[in-house]
Parts: structure tokens; sequence; C-alpha cells
């Protein structure tokens, strides 16, 4: 099995696909599965692979999903199994997600017999892209036949062998947003001629820090982020247009609601104090993942046994990133937890999204044997 894994998810690593763009992918992954006796379906969603392990209809269905997709990333490496395509890379773990689940299906196969439960192997893409894949995959019914589900995710900063779990706020919703500043461009040495967008857009940005900082309640976890700003084509003029994009984070539907109007009259009232013109457009991203106390521990208690409690670990805070696993649990009962990926010894402790990201393919193991035994105890 080790040897499987290694390939595996080296030929992922190789051949990086982002998005839906995942024709070679979702190839391999239908091939793979197709020499197990499995059937691929891939009629759930857009450019994913599911697969179905019926052991019998008495039996409960456990859903175990993987994301295949990259990042457009250029590598930073000197390995031999360094990306091949350029521009396009594996910095988040999905190709060992995705080997992961594949070596889980060989050993539940293998295993048939000794199932608790029928099994839905969930391939996915896009969960790096804006239009999610997990959200395309639930709207064609994926989680219909299946009563709880179960994802992982590698994790740098936790070393080979463990595991660990945030019970309740675990991964933030995700609220995308764009605002259009207009004003009226003019000469840089005659700004009372003008209405210049760029300092209507640097009030917009102070207000929106001093929202978070002061209207909200510290002990309530939320980010807001402006992540891009564009405007201004020459130094010596004033600015009429200026485009920003950002992110709200929080794990409440409440507060980002108030954020978005909040927003809305803070541009509103800085463009129309100035004589400018705005626009904004809000779009709701991804839920935030939710590990549901009762369920989380259910599969937490069958983790520990396999690994020993001292190298499961409870986090004690959620992150502010988002994750797209929180579809699922909009339908159905399940868990979200990390895998420890990295080693001091090996000098392996790079984060998601690095160009030198890799991990610990000893890990590989682990995953394996959690995804494996989740299925065969009841």
């Amino acid at each position: 099995m080790k040897e499987y894994l290694r390939f595996t998810r080296r030929e992922l690593h190789m051949y990086p696909e982002v998005r839906f763009e995942l024709d070679r992918t979702c190839g391999f992954v239908k091939q793979e599965l197709e020499s197990i006796g499995l059937v691929a379906d891939e009629s759930y969603g857009i450019s994913s692979v599911t697969a179905l392990l019926a052991v019998d209809k008495s039996f409960k269905t456990l859903g175990l999903r993987a994301d295949m997709d990259a990042l457009d990333i250029t590598e930073i490496s000197d390995k031999e199994y360094k990306s091949r395509i350029e521009g396009k890379m594996h910095a988040c773990g999905h190709d060992v997600h995705t080997a992961m689940l594949l070596g889980a299906a060989k050993a539940l196969v293998e295993n048939k017999d000794k199932l608790k439960y029928n099994v839905r192997f969930i391939f996915q893409s896009s969960e790096e892209g804006p239009d999610s894949g997990a959200k395309h995959l639930v709207e064609d019914g994926i989680m219909d036949d299946v009563d709880m589900i179960f994802g992982m995710h590698v994790s740098n900063q936790m070393d080979t062998g463990t595991a660990g779990m945030c019970i309740g706020n675990a991964a933030a919703s995700a609220t995308r947003f764009s605002i259009e500043v207009t004003g009226k461009g003019g000469h840089a040495g005659t700004p009372h001629l003008a209405i210049d967008a760029i300092a209507m857009s640097a009030r917009i940005i102070n207000d929106i820090q001093h929202l978070v900082a002061r209207e909200m309640n510290p002990f309530n976890p939320l980010v807001v982020n402006v992540g891009t700003i564009s405007g201004g084509s020459i130094s010596n003029g004033v600015a009429e247009n200026v485009n920003m994009t950002g992110t709200i984070r929080t794990f409440s539907k409440d507060t980002a609601e108030y954020l978005k109007n909040r927003i809305e009259t803070i541009v509103k009232t800085v463009t129309e104090s100035c004589g400018g013109t705005y626009k904004t457009v809000f779009n709701d991203g991804l839920p935030p993942v939710i590990n549901e106390k009762g369920i989380s521990m259910f599969f937490a208690d069958k983790i520990k046994a396999m690994i020993g409690d001292d190298k499961f670990i409870f986090i004690d805070e959620g992150m502010m990133g988002s994750e797209d696993f929180s579809y699922y649990l909009t339908k159905k009962p399940g868990s979200f937890i990390w895998l420890g990926t990295g080693s001091e010894e090996k000098n392996i402790r790079t984060a998601h999204h690095d160009p030198r990201f890799d991990i610990d393919e000893e890990a590989m193991m682990v995953g394996v044997e959690i995804f494996k035994n989740l299925a065969m105890q009841e």
C-alpha cells in the first residue's frame, strides 16, 4: 500500500489541474476505481467522480470525500516529482487527499465482508475555485443516499501520526465583495475640479477597518479584508475610477449580514458626501464548517482508538479560512479533521499555498487507515 500511495500521489502531483479543468485527473481516478471493481460515476457535479461500495441495503451509508484540484502557483522544487505543468501546482495537498481516498477504496473493497457501512467515495473538483465543486455535487443530490460524511485535510503544522479536530466552529464562511467607486477625473494640479476616487477609496477602507475594530464584539471571530485595489493610470492625474475586492469571514450568518449592510452604508456615505457614485456586489460564498459535537465525537472516538489518545488533538480555535466541505454538512451530519503531515526532522513545515509545499509521505498510511477504520467500525 505504501508504494501504491507514493506512486499515486506523485503521479497526481506531477500533472496538477485546476478548478473544473480536471480531465486527466478524473480519468486517472476513474481508471483506478474501475480497476478494483467499482463503477465510477461522473453524473454528479462538474468534473467530479463518485463511486458506491454497496454492502448491505440495511446498512447506513458513510460518505468519504477528497478534493482533487490544484492551484495556479509555480512550484519551486528540485524533487523528481515536481509539477510538469507550468504555473500549476498541488500546493494544498489535494493530490494527497485523492491518493489516500483511492488507497482506502482499494483497502475497503479487499475487506468488503468486514464493512459496517455502505461507502460513498466522493472525489470532488474545485475546492479552491470561486465556484465550489461541492456545491454542484450537493445540488445534484450526492448526499441523498449518504447518512453521514467525513473529510480530512493535511497539515504540516502537525506531526505525522497525529490528527486534530475542532469541535464547533472549524472553518469560517466566506462572502466575497466588490466595490466600484466613481469620481471625476482631472489634473493633479487642479484637484478642486475633480472628484478623487482614490481618496474616497482610502476613506472607505479605513472606515471598514474601524467597523471591525469598534462596532464588533471582540469575542466574535471575524475578518474583513480588502484584498485588491486598482485605480488611476498616471501619476499627475486624479483617478476617476477605483475597483476593490475583498472577503468577509465569520462563523455567524447574522454577523455576515450585518457587515454587508454596514459596508454598503459606508460606501454610500463616503461617495455621496464627496459627490461620487458607487456600485457594490456581495457574493455569498461558502457557509462555515461547523463540526457538530455528537457526530464529531463519534468519529473522534474511532480515530483515537486507532492512533492513540495522545496522538489525537482537540483544537481550541477554528480557522478563518474557508472549506467547501461545509456544503455537505448543510445536508447531513459529518465532521472534518486535520491530518498531521509535518516533520521537524525532515524539515517539512511549509504552509498551504507555499510554492515549496510538500508533505511527509509516511503520513498517507495514517490517512488511509483512518478512512478504512471509520467504515469498518460501528
